[in-house]
């Protein structure tokens, strides 16, 4: 049997996130070109940055309830940085070197973190976010 958290425990969790991404965190979106970093320490070697976009002013979340972190408004990249197939992005905290975490990119119904309308990305495009939803599992 797997382990199971309390909503109080898994809301915390995500208020971490909350908390270390802060006001203006980055979120960059990676192409398919190379697999997710298995951590977070690890730099994203072959992978191509496409789209880099920033957390609202006030903090990242709009709010965390019952280990579901939904993200505030995030400012849409207004030219993106490369062509490509967007697979996973990760969080940096404001100073934009500290990482918060890494997730799958995906299209509505995909049950990804993050959703797009499109995974397909092209340089100068502009970029948004359609959904970013972050979900601690395991609840009672």
């Amino acid at each position: 049997m797997a382990i199971s958290y309390s909503d109080t425990w898994r809301e915390d969790r995500m208020d971490i996130i909350d908390t270390a991404a802060g006001a203006n965190a980055y979120i960059r979106i990676y192409d398919d070109s190379a697999a997710r970093p298995g951590n977070d320490a690890a730099v994203p070697g072959g992978s191509v940055l496409l789209a880099e976009l920033r957390g609202n002013a006030g903090g990242f979340a709009a709010s965390t309830t019952n280990g579901v972190l939904t993200a505030d408004t995030i400012t849409a990249d207004a030219s993106a940085n490369a062509t490509g197939t967007a697979s996973w992005f990760r969080i940096l905290a404001s100073d934009g070197t500290t990482i918060v975490c890494d997730g799958d990119c995906g299209i509505q119904g995909s049950g990804a973190d993050l959703i797009l309308d499109s995974l397909s990305i092209t340089a100068t495009q502009t970029v948004s976010i359609d959904t970013f939803i972050i979900t601690e599992g395991n609840d009672y």
